[in-house]
């Protein structure tokens, strides 16, 4: 993961000095190397990567998935999510006003070797946001979509520190600057998109989106020596859901498959912060329809996804509730 990888870049005595140094006792000097920490942080803009892992966190356009890369980190992402969105008409000609809502848990863990110091660590985010947006309609089953989010995360970095030999330094000079720390950031997000629905022969439904995001991160409210942060990050991501009715149904609940198929890709200066900068998206569902019942859920879908792209593969369980009420 590029955050550990600008580790080496700061200054090797960062880490060792020599212990008969006249010039300075042991904590002056561990002193001295943490604040040298803290510059090189600084000039290297180590933040825009930490802001690129928050806008994957929350974008409502990656799914509830887990990730393992191929890396030399051992670098695994879990993303559990909850969004919601209601559309409602604005008149005749069609316009809708797009109400949108996001809550998320999102877990990032590595696992580094620095000089024979073996260090486990793992970054949460707690985040929600809300927004609004309008869905413009261009021509039969084809929308434009506008919109705009905001929204708060709560980030926070834990580290288990593993030394294969003599009680090591490297704790003293990264502790609260690279691991165990806490931030808040808020998340000013522009989404730019399109839906396309269209149904065949009275029973095949073809439901195509596409989306740009592009978002503002910055840091808030760190705790002691945590090196506040800001930057940008962009997706931009397209899918395809294909409905079918499967001809039979459980319990007089019809019964349907949805297949799906997305591509989502990174971009910006630190699009390759995880170790990948893409993937590929294709699973399937089962959809139960409820509709007859009259009841506050329309239907429900329980499926499972492959994500695959270079350096990177996962999973998701795929769950869906539709809601009539939204």
């Amino acid at each position: 993961m590029k955050i550990t990888k600008y580790i080496p870049l700061c200054s090797l005595i960062l880490l060792f000095w020599s212990a008969g140094s006249n010039a300075t006792t042991p904590g002056e000097e561990i002193e001295k190397r943490r604040n040298d920490l803290k510059s090189d942080i600084q000039q290297y803009n180590i933040g825009s990567s930490y802001a690129q892992i928050l806008s994957i966190f929350t974008d409502p356009g990656i799914s509830a998935s887990s990730f393992d890369v191929d890396d030399d980190e051992n670098t695994s992402l879990e993303i559990y999510k909850f969004p919601l969105q209601k559309n409602v008409s604005l008149g005749s000609a069609g316009w809708e006003l797009a109400l949108r809502g996001l809550l998320s848990y999102s877990t990032l863990a590595t696992t580094d070797n620095i000089a024979d110091q073996v260090i486990d660590s793992k970054w949460k985010a707690y985040s929600g946001s809300i927004g609004t947006g309008l869905r413009i309609p261009v021509f039969a089953g084809f929308k434009l979509l506008a919109a705009a989010d905001i929204g708060l995360s709560h980030m926070k970095n834990d580290a288990t520190y593993l030394s294969s030999g003599s009680v090591s330094i490297i704790p003293l000079a990264l502790e609260g600057i690279l691991f165990n720390w806490d931030t808040d950031a808020w998340i000013g997000s522009l989404i730019f998109g399109f839906n396309y629905e269209h149904l065949f022969a009275n029973k095949y439904d073809l439901d195509v989106k596409g989306s740009y995001t592009y978002s503002h991160i910055s840091s808030f409210n760190g705790s002691n020596d945590f090196q506040s942060f800001a930057g940008n990050a962009q997706t931009i991501s397209l899918s395809a859901d294909f409905t079918h009715p499967l001809g039979f149904s459980i319990a007089d609940y019809p019964l349907s498959g949805v297949a799906h198929l997305g591509d989502t890709h990174f971009l910006g200066n630190n699009r390759d912060t995880l170790g990948f900068d893409s993937f590929v998206e294709l699973g399937y569902s089962l959809k139960m329809d409820l509709n007859h019942l009259g009841f506050y859920v329309d239907s429900l879908r329980l499926g499972y996804q492959w994500n695959i792209g270079e350096n990177v593969k996962g999973q998701t369980i795929l769950f869906g509730i539709d809601f009539s009420v939204f």
